[in-house]
């Protein structure tokens, strides 16, 4: 885990630009193949945007090729970046159906998820699962619907150099990225998808407060990785961190339901057999 910090001339640049506009395009440098590997740098630059971004400008490839190359080139973030172990994109298997999500460099991400969903879906524990399922299942929509229109494939491999220069991509490939990565209600009912729904995945302004405490690989963020802009628009700030935010919500709410220990049976069970 990596405390969520950055040098002070990068922090006093950030407050000059407006969060919504800075994390969308910062977001959508994870859904680019080719800096797969630099995951961890983009991320920790999400968190520190949603903590420090104040301002009204508009940021472009020029200003955060200078965040992702100039600023954190010594930082510790760096020195953490790894070779590619895994595949850019997993696919989760439900009874409603096929889910892509985006591994981004959690271990067995994809793994952990199927197991927890399977456990879930097959018990006969819980009479309330569809209070359950429900918002599980508007996030698996949302990251399968994003992968769809972003054009990646199930298991596409990622790519890129650990500790290395990002290639930051044109103008308009950061715009484009960030609109998908940007949805509105209609959007969300097109894809059967409930906007409340999606609400234990939402980030507030106290979750984003905390962020200052708090490490990449274990943040607010990444349990609420979607951030409300306005009334009906959701930005999907973190697309990497769909697998472990159902995982904590499903876990947080058992737990809340006096659950857990049942669960956790069932699911030392399903792994045994």
């Amino acid at each position: 885990m990596l405390p969520i910090s950055g040098p002070p001339k990068l922090l006093k640049k950030l407050k000059r630009f407006d969060k919504a506009a800075t994390v969308s395009r910062l977001a959508s440098l994870l859904v680019i193949p080719s800096l797969h590997a630099n995951t961890l740098r983009i991320e920790l630059l999400i968190h520190l945007a949603c903590l420090h971004c104040v301002g009204t400008r508009i940021p472009g490839n020029t200003e955060i090729d200078k965040w992702c190359n100039r600023y954190l080139v010594d930082a510790l973030v760096v020195r953490y970046e790894d070779p590619i172990e895994q595949l850019m994109v997993s696919n989760i298997m439900t009874n409603m159906g096929n889910f892509r999500i985006l591994n981004g460099i959690w271990e067995g991400n994809d793994f952990y998820l199927q197991q927890a969903m399977d456990t879930l879906f097959d018990s006969d524990l819980f009479p309330y699962i569809r209070q359950l399922s429900q918002p599980i299942l508007a996030l698996l929509r949302l990251s399968e619907s994003v992968i769809e229109r972003l054009h990646l494939h199930r298991w596409q491999s990622g790519a890129g150099t650990p500790h290395g220069q990002l290639l930051i991509p044109s103008e308009n490939v950061l715009v484009d990225n960030a609109n998908i990565l940007t949805v509105d209600r209609l959007y969300l009912e097109q894809n059967a998808i409930e906007i409340h729904d999606l609400i234990p995945f939402t980030a507030d302004s106290s979750s984003l407060a905390n962020l200052t405490n708090e490490f990449v690989g274990n943040s607010s963020l990444e349990r609420r990785p979607l951030i409300r802009i306005g009334e009906d628009r959701l930005l999907f700030a973190l697309p990497t961190a769909a697998s472990v935010a159902i995982r904590m919500f499903l876990l947080d709410s058992l737990s809340v339901a006096g659950l857990l220990t049942a669960y956790q049976r069932k699911f030392v069970s399903k792994q045994t057999r």
